[in-house]
């Protein structure tokens, strides 16, 4: 809603997203379809957007704290690709401090960063 989308819109995705069912076919077989409640869709053409837009205020965050590397007046510290993002610093303190800027963010989205990838 902050975002200035219509609300006719918002109320389609929420419409969309609600009706969503999958069957994962097993060995030949296919169980009952079952309901998703988070999450979008694999491989959807607005996956992506949606995606953009949930986690917008990670990359606001990290611009706010002015922290990161900046070229000709422009914020280049972090870049997204899907669920992956790269983060650079000059200094090692702000790398850790960026890094906890993320992971409170994605804490308010009940997201979390996967170590282990």
């Amino acid at each position: 809603m902050s975002r200035s989308i219509p609300k006719v819109i918002i109320g389609l995705i929420l419409d969309w997203y609600n009706k969503v069912y999958v069957a994962v076919r097993w060995n030949g077989i296919l169980p009952s379809p079952r309901c998703l409640f988070a999450g979008v869709r694999q491989g959807g053409v607005l996956s992506p957007y949606l995606f953009n837009v949930y986690v917008n205020d990670v990359i606001t965050k990290l611009e706010l704290s002015t922290l990161g590397c900046w070229v000709a007046g422009r914020y280049v510290c972090v870049f997204m690709y899907a669920d992956d993002i790269l983060i650079m610093s000059v200094t090692l303190a702000h790398l850790r401090t960026m890094l906890d800027i993320i992971c409170d963010e994605l804490s308010n989205l009940d997201m979390s960063i996967n170590v282990k990838k």
